[in-house]
């Protein structure tokens, strides 16, 4: 719904508009009533109509000075002025000073209206278009600092629209990827405040705005007033250079832009780094690519990488390790992470995970299809509960006949075989990872410790322990 503000003087007029108007049905809702110029400023400097329906003859501040006063203040309120027979002059002087169209009160009629509200709302859905194309604009040539071919884009001859001189307040936030920005700035972006224009890039969302901000997001986010000579381009580079050091030092919250920010961007990642990742992960040593990651992302956070290129280049290193195995990554989960330390937590979990599933993937199936989902499953939820009747039902098969069909393909009953997959993983983690008996019981599907160590003795000899000092 666009907004509506009525500024009339006769009371009982301004009460028998808003009440004989179908302003819902023309898609505006009215959202308050002035009796003159000086209440509506006032009304317009704590919120802002899309409209003003106003008479043109009013004490202390007429129709025409608040008309002449908003063009500088609000220039993208609408004003339809209320007039009477004999004042043509002032209604013409109205429309030359940028009124969308006037109504001769003897004739105020719905339909009347409807015509003018028509008009006006048919500017509002233009404006609206071409803030939206504005803003794309905007973020291609303001984001140039964080996308891989920024140098390209800063030599292409192309100057920001002159509209924007008519923003006073930048901002830029860092938030998850599938994130709106209606959402990390919900209350002024939700209700489609046109003093604000906001673009999108990689996670992160560019504000510039007429009016000082008047919502605080729960992300990690950088502000600063523009100065009218003050080169946008720069400050937005400045702005994302100090989201960047918030982000590698996990700090969350508001700051205002103090300072110069200085200095060449590292923007592409060292190949020895990478190449170290990928060896390690095509070896299948995971102690070997987690440290590889770790050294990655201590680099990350040393050069004070971008941000927004440390996502997507995490997302592209998962994408490439799933190429090599074969394997899904997991969506969703790193695109969430709003600090460098989380994010590369993620990435090392996401990629172990990556691995594991790989390693799970390469174990022997045999030559009957429906036994085949009975090994995926199991392979899949071996640190879960599994019993008989459940893979059974997976099989769509008698329990009896699961049994002695397994073993006869598998030469091993199936409890054996769930043994061995769980003996075998708590191997591996004995052997890679600090985990303690308990916590590796409990990945391998056994969250009775002492049953846990009875059987891994008897499968292979050693107590976990002992295993683990070999």
């Amino acid at each position: 719904m666009w907004t509506v503000l009525l500024v009339e003087d006769e009371t009982f007029v301004r009460r028998s508009i808003r009440s004989g108007i179908p302003w819902e049905d023309n898609g505006f809702t009215v959202i308050g009533e002035c009796s003159n110029g000086e209440e509506a400023l006032e009304f317009m400097s704590k919120e802002t109509p899309d409209l003003v329906v106003s008479d043109i003859r009013m004490p202390i501040i007429d129709g025409i000075d608040l008309l002449r006063a908003s063009r500088q203040k609000y220039p993208r309120t609408r004003f339809v002025m209320l007039t009477v027979m004999n004042d043509f002059e002032h209604a013409q002087q109205a429309l030359e000073l940028g009124a969308s169209g006037y109504v001769l009160k003897l004739y105020l009629t719905p339909d009347k209206m409807a015509e003018a509200l028509l008009k006006v709302s048919q500017e509002l859905e233009r404006e609206l278009l071409h803030s939206a194309t504005l803003a794309e604009r905007l973020g291609a040539l303001l984001f140039e600092s964080i996308e891989p071919d920024a140098a390209e884009n800063r030599a292409k001859p192309n100057s920001l629209p002159g509209e924007l001189r008519e923003y006073s307040y930048m901002r830029v936030i860092l938030h998850e990827w599938d994130v709106s920005p209606s959402t990390v700035q919900a209350g002024e972006l939700a209700s489609g405040n046109r003093n604000l224009l906001a673009c999108s890039r990689k996670g992160m969302t560019l504000l510039l705005s007429r009016k000082p901000f008047s919502d605080t997001p729960h992300y990690p986010h950088v502000s600063a007033k523009l100065n009218p000579t003050q080169d946008i381009r720069c400050l937005s580079r400045q702005l994302c250079r100090r989201l960047d050091e918030l982000w590698h030092n996990g700090k969350n919250g508001g700051y205002l832009l103090n300072g110069q920010q200085t200095g060449e961007r590292v923007t592409s990642l060292p190949w020895a780094l990478e190449k170290a990742v990928l060896h390690a992960f095509e070896q299948k040593q995971t102690l070997e690519m987690t440290e590889s990651l770790k050294l990655l992302w201590a680099w990350m956070a040393q050069e004070c990488f971008p941000a927004a290129l440390a996502r997507q280049n995490a997302l592209n290193l998962l994408q490439r390790l799933s190429s090599l195995s074969g394997q899904a990554p997991t969506e969703g989960e790193f695109e969430a992470a709003l600090s460098h330390e989380g994010a590369g937590d993620t990435l090392v979990r996401l990629c172990v995970d990556l691995l594991e599933r790989w390693r799970l993937a390469a174990y022997e199936l045999s030559d009957h299809p429906d036994l085949n989902r009975v090994i995926f499953h199991i392979h899949e939820h071996f640190q879960e509960d599994i019993n008989l009747v459940m893979l059974s039902s997976i099989a769509m098969m008698d329990d009896k006949y699961l049994s002695v069909l397994f073993k006869k393909k598998m030469g091993r009953t199936l409890t054996q075989y769930v043994i061995d997959l769980r003996i075998k993983h708590a191997c591996r983690l004995l052997r890679e990872t600090d985990a303690t008996v308990s916590e590796v019981a409990v990945s391998s599907g056994m969250p009775n410790e002492n049953y846990f160590s009875r059987l891994f003795k008897r499968e292979t000899g050693f107590t976990p322990s002992a295993y683990r000092l070999r």
